[in-house]
């Protein structure tokens, strides 16, 4: 497979992938008894949701890519499929800001779209569409000026809502729509029934082990621990949790977009440049949010990055997975989009809050409180 190193890159480059695909093919002397997925075709190239292109060649069980983000840096990556899980290692090249390395695993969720489950050390893209692909299969592939289809229905939910929440773990909480001290209702959705839990709520979201932080219409934050509600520091108008535990608010105070924001340090909030009105975590801990104005930010090297498009809600999980409830007034509220990493792509329906699990699950509630989960 190494003669086609020549089309990616110059011959250090070269020399750097030589190696780890020698390591990767080792890996697979060890492993004789896995089997490859025959039907993957991953050559091409490809854009993470950091923006930078790969570009991608696989050749039967073996793959590798090459990407180019300079002044930032070079990197390489080799690695084994084994159905549909790709395992390898990639490495900053010399030039770099940065020489690190580590271990990748990967899924490969179609020939169109890959999602990385897990990293040694932190690694910092997490999905990977191919550039230009239309997949009719996968509405995350289809252009944005179109409702996808999708074999993906709807479905309709007991139970009414103000706002919801979903855990890493897959555990999904609701605030209800019946008032009571605090604002209204909470849930904690077991074996397919809402179980409901003391406290009230306006704004709930849920960190990796399950728990859910809430803000109530005091604008008090809370943490739920041991089954009892702990109070914390500070005043909040909305609140993201992330997988690994990353907390990030939305203050009451006035600022330019909204109000100010705020990242949990275990004690504290700290504060952060920038202003929202809504708030989410991915899986890096850094938070997406949507500004007074409906713009769209996401913070990267501690810097905030407009995305196109404009929203009124925003949800993204561990695998940055972004979804948002738009501007454009349609049947249940606003309408749905899903981010591919470079625009947003409208899939049908309409709800007014969205909340996305680390399995692609998406649940909403829309403008009259009905639920509804998209799996």
């Amino acid at each position: 497979m190494f003669r086609y190193m020549t089309r990616l890159a110059s011959a250090g480059v070269v020399l750097v992938l030589f190696t780890i695909a020698l390591s990767a093919s080792a890996q697979r002397g060890a492993n004789q008894g896995q089997r490859s997925n025959v039907n993957l075709d991953l050559t091409g190239s490809w854009r993470d949701d950091r923006g930078r292109v790969s570009l991608v060649r696989q050749v039967d069980s073996d793959v590798c890519w090459y990407v180019d983000s300079r002044p930032d840096g070079q990197e390489v990556f080799c690695g084994l499929i084994d159905r549909n899980m790709i395992t390898g290692q990639w490495m900053d090249m010399p030039g770099s800001r940065q020489l690190t390395s580590g271990q990748l695993t990967l899924r490969v969720e179609s020939n169109n779209r890959i999602v990385k489950v897990r990293s040694t050390p932190r690694y910092d893209a997490s999905t990977w569409n191919r550039e230009d692909s239309r997949d009719s299969r996968d509405p995350r592939f289809s252009s944005n000026n179109e409702v996808a289809p999708s074999d993906k229905a709807w479905e309709l939910l007991a139970g009414s809502g103000r706002d919801i929440g979903v855990g890493n773990d897959g555990s999904v909480w609701l605030i209800g729509a019946d008032k009571t001290p605090g604002g209204y209702s909470i849930f904690n959705r077991s074996r397919n029934q809402w179980n409901r839990v003391d406290g009230g709520a306006v704004r709930i979201d849920v960190d990796g082990m399950g728990n859910p932080w809430i803000v109530n219409s005091d604008g008090v934050i809370f943490r739920r621990e041991r089954n009892q509600w702990q109070t914390l520091p500070g005043a909040a108008s909305d609140i993201g949790a992330g997988a690994q535990g990353d907390v990030w608010i939305t203050g009451t105070n006035p600022v330019p977009g909204g109000f100010g924001i705020y990242r949990w340090t275990g004690r504290e909030w700290a504060s952060v440049d920038g202003g929202a009105v809504r708030i989410d975590v991915d899986g890096m801990g850094n938070p997406w949010i949507v500004n007074s104005d409906g713009v769209v930010f996401r913070r990267e090297r501690n810097q905030w990055q407009r995305l196109p498009g404009a929203a009124r809600d925003i949800s993204v999980n561990a695998t940055s997975d972004a979804w948002v409830i738009g501007t454009d007034p349609v049947a249940g509220g606003f309408g749905i989009h899903h981010w591919t990493g470079r625009d947003w792509v409208t899939v049908a329906g309409g709800g007014t809050q969205i909340s996305v699990g680390s399995n692609g699950v998406v649940y909403i509630v829309n403008s009259a409180g009905a639920i509804y989960r998209r799996q």
